[in-house]
């Protein structure tokens, strides 16, 4: 298996490119077609809080309640929503545009590798909306090394959110003086 092959079965994504479903390789009028799952789920997680989620769920798909659903459910709710219907994709990507506008312009016209080593450069300073706007960035590029890049950005992102919530108990055990290896197994 050469290594393209091995980045296509470990990034799933529903690219038209990819699964040969766009005329002459044109990418559809999603903007964020090509994107994985994972990514927009992150990236909506990272943008939009939870109140804001559920009005854009409701004005999308006309989901009564939608702050009723679970956080996951509502959230991965709007991302399968946004990758099935170009017009809710792209009324996402223009709410995108007016949240993230100011922070994706170091990286809106730069090329895949300028944002790879912006993104390693950057990456453990960054805030949500920065790291959002990485992802936004690479979401919306089509083409399957771009897949690749957002799948370390949103590993780096898991990784990073993982931390803070260790440094938080960190923080809370030395502040209860209560010694870290109580907590380890023996």
């Amino acid at each position: 298996m050469d290594a393209r092959a091995r980045l296509m079965k470990r990034v799933k994504t529903s690219c038209p490119l990819r699964s040969g479903g766009a005329a002459n390789g044109q990418c559809p009028k999603n903007p964020m077609a090509c994107a994985s799952q994972d990514c927009i789920a992150l990236l909506l997680r990272l943008t939009f809080d939870r109140e804001e989620a559920a009005a854009l769920l409701s004005r999308l798909a006309q989901v009564e309640h939608p702050e009723a659903l679970e956080v996951g459910a509502l959230y991965r709710r709007l991302a399968q929503l946004v990758r099935a219907d170009e017009r809710a994709a792209r009324t996402l990507d223009s709410a995108l545009e007016v949240r993230l506008n100011a922070r994706v312009a170091k990286v809106r016209s730069s090329s895949m590798v300028e944002v790879a080593r912006l993104w390693s450069n950057d990456r453990e300073k960054v805030d949500g909306l920065s790291a959002a706007a990485f992802l936004w960035t690479v979401a919306r590029a089509p083409g399957d090394w771009w897949r690749q890049l957002e799948s370390v950005i949103v590993e780096d992102v898991k990784y990073m959110s993982a931390r803070s919530l260790m440094s938080e108990t960190m923080r809370s055990a030395v502040e209860a003086k209560i010694p870290m290896e109580s907590g380890l197994a023996t």
